[in-house]
């Protein structure tokens, strides 16, 4: 398939899976319709920000699908039957959405208490399960970003630099502006451009 192939495959792939999870995330969480949830769903993966990120090329920045296909697994946890697959389901989408979309994963810890918020509110009966089973979604998740950062970090290569930051910057004369001469400037006469005279 190739890089270009691939990168194709993302272009085409992410704003279905994106529409696809977040209708899945609105029909459950709010309670929406089939065609309520489809319009909201759309709107969500053709925002201005995700095709802002396509014309400038940014895979990385059109993974939105991330952000709602976690909180469809946390809201499982919290109020669902099967919570080891829901929680298996957290793991990966967070692990998944941590490494390959790191700026759309920036927003799970403030995105999953406002869900576990949400739940606790819309609990009339059962607040102390739900706040019980939230803290396990949450811990979940930040047990996730917690190994991606560790992953991140000693990938980094500044984790084997021994020295101070200060030995690797360039020396006062390199960053001095020099002054323009003719002498240290190609002349592209056309000897040197390939040109015919």
């Amino acid at each position: 398939m190739g890089p270009l192939g691939a990168y194709h495959v993302v272009l085409l792939c992410s704003p279905a899976l994106s529409a696809l999870a977040a209708w899945a995330l609105l029909r459950r969480v709010a309670r929406a319709g089939p065609f309520t949830a489809a319009g909201a769903a759309l709107t969500y993966a053709f925002c201005p920000y995700a095709l802002g990120s396509m014309a400038n090329g940014q895979t990385a920045k059109i993974q939105l699908w991330i952000l709602p296909l976690v909180l469809l697994f946390l809201s499982r946890i919290v109020s669902g039957p099967r919570v080891r697959a829901a929680a298996i389901g957290l793991l990966v989408a967070t692990l998944a959405g941590a490494f390959t979309s790191p700026s759309t994963a920036l927003f799970l810890p403030f995105s999953a208490l406002c869900l576990v918020g949400w739940e606790l509110a819309c609990a009339q009966e059962r607040r102390r399960f739900v706040l019980r089973r939230g803290f396990l979604g949450l811990l979940l998740l930040a047990a996730a970003l917690m190994a991606v950062n560790i992953v991140h970090v000693r990938q980094s290569p500044l984790a084997a630099v021994d020295t101070p930051m200060a030995a690797t910057l360039p020396a006062d004369d390199e960053l001095t502006p020099r002054r323009f001469s003719y002498e240290n400037a190609s002349l592209n006469s056309s000897s040197d451009s390939g040109w015919p005279p």
